[in-house]
């Protein structure tokens, strides 16, 4: 059950295509694993309508920031 969940997270977010299974980490610079973060977050999602995850998320930060808050006192 673990090792399917870690499967399916590995497809959905396209890690495989940069880093192949079972690589020893301590072999991969602190850079490459930002590049490949940056890209996998700036990758279009279909679940996200066709944008980039970050989008998606400085979308709501900025909903969040304009939105009233109303005060009980």
């Amino acid at each position: 059950m673990k090792n399917d969940l870690y499967a399916a997270i590995e497809s959905y977010f396209g890690i495989k295509q940069y880093i192949p299974e079972k690589t020893d980490f301590s072999t991969i610079s602190d850079a490459y694993v930002k590049q490949v973060e940056n890209k996998l977050n700036n990758r279009p999602r279909k679940w996200h309508k066709y944008q980039s995850p970050i989008f998606v998320m400085n979308q709501l930060l900025f909903e969040l920031r304009n939105q009233k808050v109303a005060f009980a006192t």
